[in-house]
């Protein structure tokens, strides 16, 4: 499959296709790139989905470590070589550049999909944001919003800086898995039991009240002897 839609990516380049919008004019020019990021994301990061669920929400180290490796073999072998083919195509690194971002963008999603909905459905997020995108996006017929990552030029450093805040918070959402996510919540709830524990060294007492339980003690017999004899 990955292979055909990079296949699709060498015939197309850098073609555009014409979908109704919001924008003025009634029509926005879509990068065909778009369409080719979000199916490779998906596949990439749905590589993650395991029958034995049960096994690994018990996140044993070798199952991490295994994880960790084909997510990151699967999504950054795939980005790199698609927009290698990308940048081939449209006779331009910098398309090619632009592609990535775009493909970068949409694994942060499908990894926030995934940890929410299920590695399975990890398409669902990606696929919810594609409508609002091609529809609101632009503002003319090629005049693309700030955050319409995949129709702005490399140059662009809000599309930019919007990519890589949901490719942390993609990343962050896949490390919290529901291991860490049970020791979070028992320290969270501890949290409270140990603040109200007493100090192992005894508390201190209050200067003024230690004068004042120092004043209501009553003499010791020397004290008393001695007051009589200077009366």
């Amino acid at each position: 499959m990955s292979a055909a839609l990079m296949m699709l990516g060498w015939i197309v380049g850098q073609k555009q296709v014409s979908l109704p919008s919001a924008s003025a004019d009634g029509m926005s020019d879509v990068p065909f790139s778009q369409f080719l990021a979000l199916p490779l994301a998906v596949l990439a990061v749905s590589m993650l989905h395991s029958p034995m669920t049960t096994i690994e929400a018990a996140a044993p180290a070798v199952l991490e470590r295994a994880s960790r490796l084909l997510l990151a073999t699967s999504t950054v072998g795939l980005g790199l070589l698609s927009a290698v083919v990308y940048a081939t195509a449209a006779g331009s690194p910098a398309h090619g550049a632009a592609y990535l971002r775009g493909y970068a963008l949409t694994c942060g999603l499908a990894l926030l999909g995934g940890r929410l909905q299920g590695w399975d459905r990890s398409w669902i997020l990606p696929l919810a944001t594609t409508f609002p995108v091609v529809f609101y996006g632009f503002e003319w017929k090629a005049t693309p919003r700030w955050w319409n990552v995949y129709a702005q030029p490399i140059e662009a450093i809000p599309a930019t800086v919007l990519t890589s805040l949901l490719l942390v918070c993609g990343i962050a959402a896949w490390a919290l898995n529901p291991l860490r996510m049970g020791m979070i919540l028992r320290r969270a709830r501890q949290l409270p039991a140990t603040l109200r524990q007493p100090d192992p060294a005894g508390r201190k007492s209050h200067p003024s009240r230690g004068r004042e339980q120092h004043d209501r003690e009553p003499p010791s017999p020397e004290q008393s002897h001695a007051a009589r004899h200077r009366r």
